[in-house]
């Protein structure tokens, strides 16, 4: 999940290079932090989080599988501060 996440946010900056993404997992809980150039950060939200949360489905699609829950964080890069943060929960 994290290649495909990686992959998707990369295409959507404009300085891919700068995108890293941290993956913590806890049980079936899988916490994806996201680190981006600031200038990025609200093209990867999106207008009204349209963006984000599409991520997040398609990520929740891939976690349904294995029964897993999904978070994904947008970390700010200059203050290491949460700037985004949503849960979402798969049941089988």
């Amino acid at each position: 999940m994290k290649d495909v996440l990686l992959y998707m946010v990369q295409n959507i900056s404009q300085t891919p290079d700068s995108v890293s993404i941290e993956e913590r997992i806890n049980d079936n809980q899988h916490d994806f932090y996201i680190t981006c150039d600031k200038d990025d950060m609200g093209r990867i939200i999106g207008k009204k989080g349209k963006i984000i949360k599409a991520l997040r489905r398609v990520l929740s699609i891939m976690a349904v599988r294995d029964g897993k829950r999904v978070n994904i964080v947008m970390v700010d890069n200059e203050s290491g501060q949460e700037a985004q943060e949503d849960s979402l929960e798969n049941e089988e």
